[in-house]
C-alpha cells in the first residue's frame, strides 16, 4: 500500500485484517494491558462502573473510547487520585497503554479490542497516539501514516454507523 497521505484506498474487511496482521507489532506491556485489564473489563457486563447487578446479556453502552498511549492511560494511573480522576464516567472506556506506538495499537486490535468493543457501540473515539513513533526532530514516516490509516479504517469499518473520531496529539517533538 502506498502512502496514505498521497491517496485513499478503500479496503475490504479481509484486506484490512491482513494488513493489520502484517503491521501489528507485539509489545509486552500492550499485550499484558489488553489481556489482563482491557479484555476482562470489556467482557464484564457491568464494565466495573456500577454496583448494580446486571444481566449477563445486557452490556451497557460505551459512549467514548480513549485509545492511545500513556497520555490517556495516565487518567487511570497517576491521575486516578486527582479530582477529575475520582469522578465516575460510566460510559467512557480508557484503552490507553503507556509507550504504545501506532503498530502496538494495531496489535491490540489484532488481539480483538474492536471485537470486544463492538457490542458496546461506542459513538466517539479519542485517539492520542503517534508521539512514540516520532524520531528526534522528525515527523511521522510514510509507514506510520499508512499504519494510522489502517487504524482509522478499522474504526470506520467495524460498526454499521461509524463512530466519530477525534485525532489529537500529533506534534513534532523536540528530543
Amino acid at each position: 500500500m502506498s502512502s496514505a497521505s498521497s491517496h485513499i484506498v478503500q479496503l475490504t474487511n479481509t484486506q484490512l485484517d491482513d494488513l493489520i496482521n502484517k503491521r501489528a507489532r507485539f509489545k509486552q506491556r500492550s499485550h499484558d494491558k489488553h489481556t489482563q485489564t482491557h479484555q476482562p473489563q470489556l467482557e464484564s457486563p457491568a464494565l466495573n462502573t456500577s454496583s448494580v447487578l446486571l444481566s449477563s446479556r445486557y452490556l451497557p453502552q460505551i459512549a467514548i473510547v480513549l485509545l492511545g498511549s500513556s497520555m490517556l492511560e495516565r487518567f487511570k494511573a497517576t491521575g486516578k487520585d486527582s479530582r477529575i480522576g475520582q469522578m465516575q464516567y460510566p460510559q467512557l472506556f480508557n484503552a490507553g497503554v503507556g509507550g504504545d506506538k501506532i503498530e502496538n495499537v494495531l496489535y491490540r486490535i489484532n488481539l480483538g479490542l474492536l471485537r470486544l468493543l463492538k457490542p458496546r457501540n461506542p459513538k466517539v473515539f479519542v485517539l492520542y497516539l503517534g508521539g512514540n513513533n516520532i524520531q528526534p526532530k522528525q515527523a511521522l514516516t510514510h509507514q506510520n501514516l499508512d499504519d494510522y490509516y489502517l487504524l482509522l479504517q478499522a474504526l470506520l469499518m467495524t460498526w454499521p454507523t461509524p463512530p466519530q473520531i477525534l485525532v489529537t496529539g500529533l506534534f513534532k517533538q523536540k528530543k
